[in-house]
């Protein structure tokens, strides 16, 4: 015999559709992570890039000097 929820009339409510609710949350959440990862490895680059500018130019600097 089936069990009846609490929320009879709440087709959401049922454990299929948790399951399911709960898969595309997971699904979400890993692609802001991986959206907020690809971000964060952009921001290094440019970091980065910038600091090899910057000892480049210092290295030039102290040449002429």
């Amino acid at each position: 015999m089936k069990t009846r929820s609490s929320t009879a009339g709440n087709i959401n409510n049922t454990p299929s559709a948790r399951r399911k609710n709960k898969k595309e949350n997971k699904k979400e959440k890993n692609k802001n992570k991986k959206e907020e990862n690809k971000n964060k490895k952009e921001k290094n680059k440019k970091e980065n890039k910038k600091e090899k500018e910057n000892k480049k130019e210092n290295k030039n600097r102290n040449k002429e000097e």
